[in-house]
């Protein structure tokens, strides 16, 4: 029995050491990569937080207009990511397969994103009877453009993270430098109720400066970022393409699976908050509370994504999900049901605190969805990285977007008044809907989340024998690179 005991041992620590082997990412690289995360999430941070807030109490568009949107533009959502994903990983540029799009798309960021928040003519923002059209088109309007153009940065951004490297130890470190410059982007939701009490031309100045301080940052970025050559030198020799044929062994396959609804679970999670923060206050009757929301929120992801970077060195990824989600599940279902039977509001702000710890599992997405896209590459030789990320959107981006449409039900069927700005003119039934986004998504998104690691097969030995094949295939094209670039 020792003997066994110990064997198992040394396999695990030679798993460990065999996951660790890789390309080595230089520190600049890593700083860059956090840079143009920064940039993205300064202005999606703002979108995801104020979209609801500012078009429905401040605007005054009707609840059920606001639905409508999130439902057009659903499908164009899903359909740009996947046209573009497709045909992206065969770009040719002199700049490489991903730079350009960065480079070129930067100028269209910052117009787009500025669009969101000036209102058309005729639009008589805070008033509900008139003018219901002209903001109808223009936040559907500015949805179609934004995300059209923060998909083709994101898509090659993230294409180009995922090639950088093989190792598991500097694939979690390159996803911790993203998410410590993802807090740096979001923080300026700190300064945005104060501009909000200022005025709303005060806001709008500042939202010039992000559009444009945003876009300058791509730009830069682009010319610091470097992509793998090697890794994609024979793009001319693909097969034509075979779409349908392509996405069924995807969704056949139970580690691509695994990684999309664990993605699904975790951003679903946190779309929630950032998307409600500006009314959770309300469960506490507390106007503008979404600072301390958010607070609350990232002070307990953050040192979680510290903690789980050590961790993945010691242990296995997926024990440390299921036992650190099973947890939170617990813990977020005791406190709900407390409140439920003592009234007890302050106990949401709690709840919240662990709704950012399931966040800081968003760590070891990268790593996880980097797994499956090594695993393609040991089946065919070529890596696909934005086929798959668009693929993977297919379904998550459609799931994603439910969560506006999901929440702003909950909220309609609950009673909430739509054109205030203050928890005075809300019923007792909107506060409880409230209260179920705040408690009940995060105790569904645990429970799938522990399921992804239970059926994903990259792990363990199947993961070491998949890593081991992808190392000698890379050496091998780094080796005939090599001979003809001299």
């Amino acid at each position: 029995m020792t003997n066994m005991v110990s064997s198992n041992e040394n396999n695990f620590l030679n798993n460990l050491d065999l996951l660790k082997q890789g390309r080595k990412v230089p520190v600049k690289n890593k700083l860059s990569i956090g840079v143009v995360q920064m940039a993205i999430t300064m202005l999606t941070t703002v979108i995801s937080i104020y979209l609801f807030r500012y078009n429905v109490n401040i605007i005054g568009l009707k609840l059920e207009y606001y639905i409508l949107v999130n439902l057009i533009f659903l499908f164009w959502n899903t359909l740009n990511d996947l046209i573009f994903g497709i045909y992206a990983d065969r770009t040719e540029h002199r700049l490489g397969r991903r730079l350009p799009y960065i480079r070129y798309g930067a100028l269209f960021v910052a117009i787009t994103f500025i669009f969101f928040w000036f209102p058309l003519p005729g639009t008589a923002p805070g008033d509900t009877n008139t003018g219901q059209i002209m903001k109808f088109l223009q936040l559907l309007i500015a949805l179609f453009a934004y995300d059209t153009v923060i998909t083709i940065i994101w898509m090659s951004f993230n294409a180009l993270v995922l090639e950088l490297t093989e190792s598991q130890q500097e694939r979690t470190s390159i996803a911790l430098y993203q998410n410590i410059f993802n807090a740096f982007g979001g923080m300026g939701i700190i300064f945005v109720p104060f501009l909000f009490s200022l005025g709303l031309e005060v806001f709008r100045f500042f939202i010039i400066i992000l559009g444009i301080t945003a876009a300058t940052l791509y730009f830069i970025s682009s010319y610091l970022l470097k992509e793998r050559e090697s890794w994609h030198q024979d793009i001319n020799e693909d097969k034509p393409l075979n779409i349908l044929k392509d996405m069924f062994k995807l969704f056949v396959n139970k580690a691509f699976l695994a990684s999309l609804f664990f993605s699904i679970s975790i951003w679903f999670s946190q779309g929630m908050v950032m998307q409600y923060a500006s009314v959770m206050g309300y469960v506490l009757k507390q106007d503008g509370f979404e600072m301390v929301i958010n607070g609350i929120y990232y002070a307990c992801t953050y040192p979680f994504y510290l903690i789980l970077h050590y961790l993945a060195k010691k242990m296995k990824i997926e024990k440390l999900i299921v036992r650190i989600s099973l947890t939170c599940l617990i813990a977020i279902s005791i406190l709900f049901i407390i409140d439920l039977i003592f009234n007890i509001p302050v106990l949401y702000l709690i709840i919240i605190g662990f709704s950012g710890i399931i966040f800081s599992f968003a760590l070891y997405d990268f790593v996880i969805f980097s797994n499956v896209i090594d695993l393609e590459e040991t089946r065919s030789g070529k890596r696909k990285e934005a086929q798959y990320g668009a693929s993977r959107a297919l379904i998550a981006i459609p799931i994603a977007q439910f969560v506006g449409i999901i929440g702003t039900l909950i909220l309609l069927a609950f009673n909430y008044q739509a054109g205030v700005d203050s928890y005075l003119y809300q019923p007792d039934s909107a506060i409880f809907g409230i209260k179920i986004l705040i408690a009940v998504i995060p105790i569904i998104c645990s429970c799938l989340i522990i399921l992804t690691q239970i059926i994903n097969p990259l792990k363990g030995e199947n993961l070491a024998d998949m890593k081991k094949k992808l190392l000698r295939i890379h050496e091998e094209k780094e080796n005939k690179y090599d001979l003809k670039n001299n």
